[in-house]
């Protein structure tokens, strides 16, 4: 573990590290051989160290172990304190679950800890090599120390949780931030990973989601943090007979506690990768539809209890909000022919006016361009300005283009680079199509533009086709497109006729 002074800030580290001091301090005064804190975990019925200090050479490498009919289970499961103090030399690997070798451990005390629970959620143990070493006194000792141990658990617990809120609230703040006018779901996914990654413990995460183009389940966003492989982007899922597919069917979360003994695999049967530690599966749904659903996985066991779900509900909430609201604004851009920012036509409708007019101008002998505005360096400013001030520089280029055009001419946007405009010139010969080219890169060149207090210009590659010959409009946008590949070959700023 680092021991950088953030680290060691977290109140998890505090904790453990006050309790290891405490435990020593505990050790000294009782004279005793082992003094060890044990977790109680009722889910998977385990016993979980959390620190000890001790002289044993043969003390447990595990921190896990099952309530079972050892000392430190009997005082785990009864709730009460216990004291022996002459225990038979034989009986001690029945007896003692946190050692693996012979240690002749002669005394043993232990009391539980209660929190607010009736069953108690630790067992404090102490034992010796000596011979009526503990008695009524000790377990008042131990009393006292469970009574310190409460006290740092409830200041661990304020703390944990102001921090999982500080954490949560930075969490949905980037998210907002991130997938502000965003209109894709792999942004929102990939940012959402990226957020949880923050609070959960974590090997692998991955964002599923329907692909209505092959009416499968796939994953749309991975993050993997360590060297193994694991499953793909664009894998599909089987949903009839996977962890994830049950989740789905269910509409409910779904946790293993260990994969080594779970014969159901995650994704699809013939995955071959690693299989240990846990695995959680969350569906983002708002009851009546399923937007998608997100895995963990973490190589230790039992990593993820129904309390990480309840942390991450108003993060989860947020993002089903923002994928119902994307998919209803997909849907109305079924009707919406122009973009309301640059009111240049949707790559769509933009290519059913290109056939229409390369069709006409087919029948009547006529001569029309195609033609790509870039933007150049789109990247820079979508760093400088963001998402929303890009789309300022965007329509700020629509507006320049739009007053070159006559009435009968059009511009579409890309939709998936932004940074493009399609233009559709008819009647105009190649002549022309020089000209206005050159007029167009120079007015945007010139054009000063001001965002966030600040004022500069951008510059835009411009490749034109002239189409004279009947074809296809996705062989003309080919064409346009080895002719604005040429422009910014020449280093940008410059107009390629084709």
């Amino acid at each position: 573990m680092n021991s950088s002074l953030s680290e060691l800030s977290q109140p998890k580290t505090e904790l453990n590290l006050t309790l290891q001091h405490l435990l020593e301090a505990v050790k000294e005064l009782l004279f005793a051989h082992t003094v060890a804190l044990f977790w109680i975990k009722d889910e998977s019925k385990q016993l979980i160290l959390e620190t000890k200090a001790t002289n044993a050479k043969s003390f447990s490498m595990q921190f896990r172990f099952p309530l079972a009919n050892d000392l430190v289970s009997q005082v785990a499961v009864s709730g009460k304190p216990q004291v022996i103090t002459n225990i038979n030399p034989s009986a001690i690997h029945d007896l003692f679950c946190y050692y693996e070798g012979t240690e002749n451990v002669k005394s043993f005390a232990a009391v539980p800890i209660f929190f607010s629970q009736h069953s108690p959620v630790a067992v404090l143990v102490a034992d010796s090599l000596n011979v009526d070493d503990f008695g009524s006194e000790t377990v008042n000792s131990l009393q006292k120390v469970s009574e310190i141990i409460l006290s740092l658990l409830k200041n661990y617990t304020e703390k944990y949780d102001l921090q999982v809120d500080a954490k949560l609230l930075y969490a949905i703040r980037a998210l907002q931030k991130n997938v502000l006018n965003i209109s894709s779901k792999e942004i929102i996914f990939d940012s959402l990973l990226r957020e949880i990654g923050k609070i959960l413990s974590w090997d692998f995460l991955t964002a599923i989601a329907f692909d209505t183009n092959t009416n499968e389940w796939k994953v749309r966003s991975l993050y993997n943090n360590t060297i193994h492989s694991y499953i793909e982007r664009e894998k599909v899922i089987d949903v009839k007979n996977s962890l994830v597919g049950k989740s789905l069917q269910l509409q409910r979360s779904v946790f293993v506690d260990n994969l080594a003994e779970r014969n159901m695999f995650r994704f699809y049967a013939e995955e071959n990768f690693l299989k240990q530690g846990s695995f959680l599966c969350i569906p983002l749904a708002n009851g009546t539809e399923c937007f998608g659903m997100v895995t963990a996985e973490y190589h230790e066991q039992n990593s993820y209890v129904q309390k990480d779900i309840e942390t991450l509900q108003p993060l989860l909430s947020y993002v089903v909000s923002t994928l119902e609201i994307l998919e209803l604004k997909n849907t109305n851009k079924e009707f919406v022919h122009t973009e309301k920012n640059t009111n240049a036509l949707r790559e769509k409708f933009f290519f059913q006016r290109l056939e229409n007019e390369l069709q006409r101008a087919s029948e009547f002998g006529e001569n029309c361009v195609l033609g790509i505005v870039s933007i150049d360096k789109a990247q820079k400013f979508r760093d400088r300005f963001e998402e929303s001030g890009f789309e300022n520089i965007r329509a700020s280029v629509a507006q320049i283009v739009h007053s070159n055009l006559r009435s009968f001419d059009c511009i579409g946007a890309s939709e998936i680079n932004r940074e493009h405009f399609f233009i559709l010139l008819v009647h105009t010969s190649s002549t022309d199509v020089q000209l206005w080219g050159e007029k167009v890169r120079q007015q945007i060149a010139s054009k000063i533009i001001s965002l966030d207090e600040k004022s500069f210009s951008v510059t835009a590659s411009i490749g034109m086709y002239c189409v004279s010959k009947a074809m296809s409009g996705e062989f003309a946008y080919s064409y346009a497109k080895t002719a604005l590949n040429k422009a910014i070959e020449q280093g940008e700023n410059s107009v390629k006729i084709l």
